[in-house]
């Protein structure tokens, strides 16, 4: 069976969802060894949650830390913590984020 997209019909000036503004770095130490660690901060600015503008979903600022070490052309091992600092925040109206992950695994290339 097949669907239809629905009709949005957008009464404000901005797209929801859609921030005016955004933007992050990053910032990484490499040794001659194969170890590396990363520190990256992404800003996310205010948008609207509706299309007649009216519900405001909030700014954010993220910190996330990848150490990591390359034992070889094929192997790479890390770590990541995400959202170091533990902020409150939503990307969508009603759904909160996680607070701080920890991910760590091995990536292997061939």
């Amino acid at each position: 069976t097949g669907g239809s997209a629905p009709q949005l019909q957008v009464t404000g000036a901005e797209w929801p969802y859609t921030p005016a503004w955004q933007g992050g770095g990053r910032l990484d130490y490499i040794d001659d060894n194969g170890f590396r660690v990363g520190l990256q901060g992404v800003w996310v600015d205010d948008r609207f949650h509706d299309a007649a503008n009216t519900q405001i979903v909030p700014e954010h600022f993220l910190l996330s830390l990848r150490a990591q070490y390359q034992r070889n052309l094929h192997e790479n091992y890390f770590l990541q913590i995400g959202n170091l600092t533990d902020r409150d925040y939503v990307t969508y109206q009603g759904f909160p984020q996680a607070g701080t992950t920890v991910l760590g695994g091995l990536e292997y290339r061939f």
